[in-house]
């Protein structure tokens, strides 16, 4: 439980998480790299939420959060334009039978979601579906401080958005969602714009989703899309789950098509263990400007909670790329040969 300050039926709740590992990179002669890295599961951040109770089941909610880096102090990039939250700033109305409506900077539905089903959210950035050039990433996300995944499951943020997510809907396990942020673009309403719905099921051993993102680029009407179909299925300590992505970019008519299985099993209530394994199938080879060559990523993981906030993680990951290309992870300098090693070993927090 997070710090609070209450009065009445209102609350302010301060929160925040820290995940900090030692990583080693194995990439060919040359480029073998030992660093202390932060953020492998989350960025590490802090922020605020509140609640008020308004009535008639009711409440005003509101959330603003920032990341920084464990390793150094320095707050994290938040694109082109400082900002005080760059992770989040939104406030907004919730009902337990009427659902969510928000309003501010936050998360597409890819993130809140799929992220459940993603070996990137549960075993780390290094399975996370880089683009292989910085200038793509830019271009495809607005340089706003968004995170590099080309499925936006690492959390790409949407600024001047609206969003709605149901509650469960007749007590099926059904709920949905949509959001529309606001381009911003003098002149058009729908350049620099993104839109994002979803639609979900819980139920017993069985948890499906299914989403689509659009966002129009500022001075075109070129698109880049993220279409997610994700599923899991939970018997007795063991997970298996399932995405599949595709990503488009109408610029070019690339297309990167993406399979993600991982499983779990808890030995324990402390201890799980991972396994996962991803291909991305980019159509035009070593030509796709989202992606340069085909990806296999495969790895474990180790994950034993000391406590219900901290836990302690080992991790192994290989990639393979294959039309030549270099492999890389991402926010790691590409190796010198077709493939390359990651080792880590971490600790998170939350509070």
């Amino acid at each position: 439980m997070g710090a609070s300050i209450a009065h009445a039926q209102s609350s302010v709740t301060l929160f925040g998480h820290f995940d900090n590992s030692l990583a080693y990179v194995q990439g060919g002669p040359g480029k073998s790299t030992f660093e202390m890295a932060d953020g492998n599961h989350i960025g590490s951040g802090f922020g605020l939420r509140g609640v008020e109770d308004i009535g008639g089941g009711t409440k005003a909610i509101f959330q603003i959060e920032n990341g920084f880096s464990t390793p150094n102090g320095a707050f994290a990039a938040s694109g082109s334009t400082a900002r005080m939250f760059g992770r989040q700033a939104w406030l907004g109305f919730t009902n337990d039978r009427f659902g969510t409506l928000t309003f501010g900077r936050q998360y597409d539905f890819m993130l809140s979601g799929m992220c459940r089903y993603a070996s990137g959210c549960l075993l780390g950035a290094p399975f996370d579906r880089a683009a292989t050039t910085t200038a793509t990433i830019s271009t495809l996300l607005g340089g706003n401080g968004s995170n590099a995944d080309l499925d936006r499951l690492g959390g790409a943020r949407v600024d001047n958005a609206v969003k709605y997510t149901s509650s469960n809907f007749n007590g099926v396990g059904l709920s949905f969602g949509s959001m529309y942020g606001l381009g911003g673009t003098a002149g058009s309403l729908t350049n620099g714009s993104t839109y994002s719905v979803y639609t979900g099921y819980a139920g017993g051993p069985i948890s499906l989703g299914l989403t689509y993102t659009n966002k129009q680029d500022q001075t075109s009407d070129s698109h880049y899309t993220v279409l997610g179909l994700g599923g899991s299925y939970t018997y007795r300590q063991f997970v298996f789950d399932m995405l599949l992505t595709q990503d488009r970019w109408t610029a070019h008519q690339d297309v990167v098509n993406g399979i993600d299985v991982n499983a779990r099993y808890a030995f324990s209530p402390s201890f799980t263990l991972l396994f996962a394994y991803t291909f991305s199938d980019p159509n035009h080879g070593s030509a796709n400007r989202l992606m340069k060559g085909k990806r296999h990523t495969a790895g474990c993981e180790a994950d034993y909670f000391l406590s219900k906030r901290t836990d302690l993680y080992a991790s192994f990951a290989y990639q393979k790329a294959e039309d030549g290309q270099k492999a890389q992870f991402i926010y790691q300098t590409a190796s010198s040969l077709s493939w390359a090693t990651m080792t880590q070993i971490g600790i998170r927090h939350r509070f």
